[in-house]
């Protein structure tokens, strides 16, 4: 049997950390080939309250449909955040935070710029409870 190292989870990023998205992203071919997909880039933004769905590390890296789930590293191989959200949606949907009050429009249009994840604390404490 083959054994893979697991990474460790790391401290919440800070704006300019380099990061590396890693996902698989969605085909609509038929192959059934899923590949891993890694893309590099740095956190640009931290919300100080996180947007509905827990995302608060907004970073430059492409993400694409299906890479959700995929894990957020740090120069490390730490996992940072979990990807969630890509850059430039296909509706421009309002920037809402998870207590349900809206971005003013000039953060609306950073958020709208950047890929997002939920970082390793916030998914710690869902597990938690």
């Amino acid at each position: 049997t083959e054994k893979y190292a697991v990474s460790s989870i790391g401290v919440n990023p800070v704006v300019g950390t380099k990061v590396v998205a890693a996902g698989v992203p969605f085909t609509e071919d038929d192959a059934g080939v899923d590949s891993l997909t890694l893309t590099s880039g740095k956190v640009s933004l931290i919300l100080d309250k996180a947007l509905q769905g827990g995302y608060q590390i907004g970073y430059t890296n492409n993400i694409q449909k299906g890479m959700s789930g995929g894990a957020l590293l740090n120069h490390n191989g730490e996992v940072v955040g979990v990807n969630g959200m890509h850059a430039f949606p296909l509706w421009d949907i309002p920037s809402v935070f998870e207590s349900e009050e809206e971005a003013d429009k000039a953060l609306h249009k950073k958020i709208i710029r950047l890929s997002w994840a939920v970082p390793m604390e916030k998914v710690e404490e869902k597990v938690r409870s």
